[in-house]
């Protein structure tokens, strides 16, 4: 969805649009903004971030920097959101994975942000969440991984980095074992509006 905004203010900077034109543009884009952060969200729960406050229409990169800081906040809120059901040291692994799931994520890592020993972090977290963190930050990635197959034309190696494996093959072995194709097969499929 970055990708697909950005764009379309770098497009709209270097045409002539109307007044009225952009207008229109900013009221239908917070539609589709909205209904991407509705889509993210497994339970389809409303997501309640207000729509970005425009100052000055026609300052084009203003405008993008709020969109995108609009969608942004719209994710964070959904992912906290989603958190807080659990205990307070499992909702702070949690946290911390949403938040750097790019970075090389190791248990050692994890535990230590969490103030528990590996073992201790390890046992609370799959009872928790019924996966032990490994599988689950892996799940995670995939999920941005198809995510960002769906919604850029980056390549896939670009979007292994981005999902944060740190090796191109294990994405593809493990893009397949959670999604059952591989990632040039899940973009080029329709998209099935139940799953993602």
């Amino acid at each position: 969805m970055t990708e697909i905004v950005t764009h379309i203010f770098d497009t709209v900077g270097q045409t002539h649009v109307s007044l009225l034109g952009l207008q229109r543009l900013v009221l239908r884009l917070t539609e589709i903004m909205q209904l991407a952060l509705r889509t993210a969200s497994q339970d389809r729960e409303t997501i309640t971030v207000p729509p970005p406050a425009v100052n000055n229409i026609l300052d084009i990169e203003t405008l993008k920097k709020q969109f995108l800081l609009y969608y942004r906040q719209g994710l964070e809120r959904l992912a906290s959101a989603s958190v807080s059901q659990y205990p307070p040291l499992i909702q702070k692994a949690l946290n911390y994975i949403y938040q750097n799931y790019y970075l090389d994520l190791s248990l050692s890592d994890i535990s230590r942000h969490c103030g528990v020993s590996e073992v201790y972090f390890s046992r609370a977290f799959k009872d928790a969440l019924g996966l032990p963190f490994t599988k689950y930050l892996n799940a995670y990635r995939v999920r941005i991984a198809a995510h960002l197959l769906r919604q850029s034309n980056d390549s896939l190696k670009k979007i292994a980095e981005e999902s944060g494996f740190q090796s191109y093959n294990y994405f593809l072995t493990v893009f397949k074992t959670y999604m059952g194709v591989t990632p040039v097969q899940y973009r080029e499929k329709p998209p099935d509006t139940s799953t993602d």
